[in-house]
Parts: C-alpha cells; sequence; structure tokens
C-alpha cells in the first residue's frame, strides 16, 4: 500500500472591491474564478495561501503585468516549490513566487 500525503491549501482571494471568499485546493484540484478587469487597467487581485505552517500572500492577477500576458487564459499553478504563471504569448510557465 502506498501513502500521500495530502496537500491541502487554504486560499482566500479578494481585490478592493470583491471579496472571492475561501477555497481549499487538494492535490490536483482544479477551481476558477471569473471576474473583469476594470477599464483603467487597475485591477489587483491578492490571495493569501496557507498550508501546514505557512502563509504566503501572492498577488494573482494584476493588470498592469498580466493584460498581456493572458489573453484568453489566465492560469496559475502552486506546486511544491512555488506558484507559477502561464505566459500565454510565450506558451510557458513562468514561476513568480516561491516558498
Amino acid at each position: 500500500m502506498i501513502w500521500a500525503r495530502l496537500f491541502i491549501v487554504d486560499v482566500h482571494c479578494k481585490s478592493k472591491d470583491d471579496d472571492l471568499g475561501d477555497r481549499y485546493l487538494y492535490n490536483g484540484a482544479i477551481t476558477e474564478w471569473s471576474f473583469l478587469a476594470n477599464i483603467r487597467g487597475t485591477t489587483l487581485y491578492s490571495c493569501v495561501l496557507k498550508w501546514d505552517s505557512v502563509t504566503k500572500n501572492v498577488v494573482i492577477y494584476d493588470a498592469k503585468k498580466d493584460e498581456d500576458l493572458c489573453i484568453t487564459k489566465c492560469w496559475r499553478v502552486l506546486k511544491s516549490d512555488g506558484a507559477y504563471f502561464y505566459n500565454q504569448n510565450k506558451n510557458s510557465w513562468d514561476k513568480r513566487y516561491e516558498w
């Protein structure tokens, strides 16, 4: 029998105007949020990520950085070594945060 350690991350995301609430992500889980960026290009969403004894604040969407990088696919992946953001122009994953 093989035992795998369950990786659970408590994710709480919000902007200045919207609170998207808590979500709990397990290994391999996928979640989705929808929002519209404001016309001024100042939309910014940040998340507090908690697992085990680690708490990390992550800017998950910043219109100034991300508007040109994720045209239709604003994907993010949490891995054991950090948070990765999909760059649609390059078709690649960029590590933005380390744990």
